[in-house]
């Protein structure tokens, strides 16, 4: 079991760094006509609904894969933040503000309640900054 587990987080990591990479090249070639070279850094915003049990294990694999992209020359910040408590749906939403703000190059988020954060995820599309939701049992 915890094989199992280890090797999904691994990929899911490996999925949201490929991922983001991607994101980033694909959004630069819509913005610029020239081709632009990769950035120097991806700074991931993770927001997980709180850091416990599965989530505190992928948060542990986002910054194991950001050091093993700076061992292999990419240079990848993750920044972390929870709300206080798995019901404070308002926090959550704070933090992808903050992420916006900050002008992340993606968003990763676990939503805590899906209707809730539509509107700052919409905020987030519209400034150019992907997300990718993880955990979701709804469409």
């Amino acid at each position: 079991m915890y094989k199992r587990r280890k090797l999904l987080s691994v990929i899911f990591t490996i999925t949201i760094v490929l991922s983001t990479m991607f994101l980033i090249q694909h959004r630069d070639a819509r913005t610029y006509a020239a081709p632009k070279k990769a950035p120097e850094q991806i700074t991931i915003g993770w927001a997980p609904p709180d850091i416990t049990g599965v989530f505190k294990t992928a948060t542990d694999y986002f910054e194991k894969s950001a050091e093993d992209a700076a061992a292999n020359g990419i240079e990848v910040e993750v920044i972390s933040q929870s709300p206080a408590t798995h019901v404070a749906f308002a926090d959550q939403v704070a933090i992808i503000e903050d992420f916006i703000q900050r002008k992340v190059d993606v968003i990763a988020i676990s939503p805590i309640e899906v209707e809730v954060i539509k509107p700052a995820l919409k905020k987030a599309n519209e400034k150019g900054i992907p997300v990718i939701i993880v955990n979701l049992l709804e469409p």
